[in-house]
């Protein structure tokens, strides 16, 4: 065996044990619920039944409430992050003191166990006595119900999702912020640029490579939001809550219906595709490499 292919073999051998999980824990899996979307399976016998699965779906409340929520979720969530990490790294960069220190607190949520913080959340958001209706209620006579509430529960879970990832955002964008050219932001200092005119023409494009990352990374996060509904709220009060990775999870291990519950996580799946794929196509447009 030649140098060359000894290079070659070493190479595949390294990057063997990611792509045999890979297949293993993530394609395998994938496929065969595809798979089984097609069937009628209640934990006996398995029977062919073709797209009865997804023409249920399309006349199911619980199924159009959970995809309306976890759409709600997306657009209350992905916007606001990019928008805040983004906001604060800038800040953090110009103007702060102790830069290590604040981008190690802001971190710290996205590094935190997700159980250890919802159960945080849950107790500072408890109706009764939690300190935040305890706060409210210094100034005003009545507080919300936070996660007791339907009107208020998916608000508060929002609110978690924003807290645990304006910190993955903020140090992404910082890091980003150091390639920005120096000789653009200068050039444009001498013109007369104010600093909105530069943070607008010069700053938002040449961060708009990590923003398309961000963005993609946080859409495919909130569709799969799941932790926090199982543990803070069980999809309710009522279905208020109830997302599709939820709604899928009941689905297969509450009425053992494995059948629909792998027809809405392949609904999901292709949600999930089109949406990488459409961001793909469209990247050209807007983001400057």
């Amino acid at each position: 065996m030649n140098r060359n292919k000894k290079n070659v073999l070493k190479g595949l051998l390294f990057i063997a044990p990611n792509y045999i999980g890979f297949f293993i824990f993530t394609l395998v899996p994938m496929v065969t619920a595809i798979v089984i979307s097609f069937t009628k399976w209640k934990m006996g016998d398995m029977e062919f039944i073709g797209l009865k699965n997804y023409l249920e779906l399309l006349s199911s409340r619980s199924f159009y409430k959970s995809f309306l929520n976890t759409v709600l979720f997306v657009l209350g969530t992905v916007p606001v992050t990019i928008v805040l990490g983004l906001g604060i790294a800038y800040f953090v960069d110009r103007y702060a003191y102790g830069k290590s220190l604040i981008r190690t607190i802001m971190f710290l949520p996205y590094t935190a166990n997700i159980v250890a913080i919802c159960y945080v959340w849950m107790m500072l958001f408890q109706p009764t006595y939690g300190p935040v209706n305890q706060l409210i209620l210094k100034f005003v006579k009545t507080a919300p119900g936070w996660l007791t509430s339907s009107e208020w529960a998916l608000i508060c879970i929002m609110a978690l999702q924003v807290w645990m990832y304006a910190g993955y955002c903020m140090v992404i964008y910082l890091a980003a912020l150091k390639q920005v050219p120096s000789d653009l932001m200068e050039a444009a200092a001498i013109d007369g640029a104010s600093r909105y005119k530069q943070f607008v023409h010069i700053i938002l494009p040449s961060l708009s490579p990590t923003t398309f990352f961000i963005l993609i990374t946080m859409l495919i996060n909130s569709l799969k939001i799941f932790a926090p509904m199982n543990i803070m709220t069980d999809g309710g009060p009522g279905d208020s809550t109830s997302v599709l990775v939820f709604q899928s999870y009941i689905t297969a291990f509450r009425y053992n219906d494995m059948g629909t519950a792998s027809a809405i996580s392949t609904i999901l799946f292709l949600i999930i595709l089109g949406i990488t794929l459409y961001q793909w196509k469209g990247q050209n447009k807007w983001v400057n490499y």
